[in-house]
């Protein structure tokens, strides 16, 4: 039983993706960059942060605690936090949305293909 656990533990793990809170998402990859879809329900745009580091890009937002008395709260009551391994983003030439509750992110990819020219 143990070995099955570990088993489970390191597929959980051993993928480049990290997702807290069950926070649903998806990526997809064509010929000049990656697309990210989030679903962030009941969070405000301005509490979204997206950084990009060490070929990660991390996605995160706090919720803001409501006034009103939930009989029951199926989303917008939980923090999200995920993060992505992707490798050769051109992060300052990606481009994001924030519509219905879902964040678009369009991350192009470097341009490696540079010729470096001496002095």
């Amino acid at each position: 039983m143990a070995t099955n656990l570990n088993t489970l533990i390191d597929l959980l793990y051993s993928n480049t993706t990290t997702f807290l809170n069950n926070t649903l998402f998806n990526v997809s990859k064509n010929e000049t960059g990656y697309e990210v879809e989030v679903l962030l329900a009941g969070v405000e745009k301005e509490n979204i942060k997206i950084e990009y580091e060490s070929s990660v890009l991390k996605i995160s937002c706090d919720r803001v605690m409501s006034e009103k008395e939930y009989i029951h709260q199926g989303f917008g009551k939980k923090n999200h936090s995920l993060a992505i391994e992707l490798g050769g983003i051109d992060f300052e030439n990606s481009e994001g949305e924030f519509k219905d509750g879902i964040l678009y992110l369009k991350l192009p990819k470097t341009t490696i293909n540079s010729i470096l020219k001496l002095k």
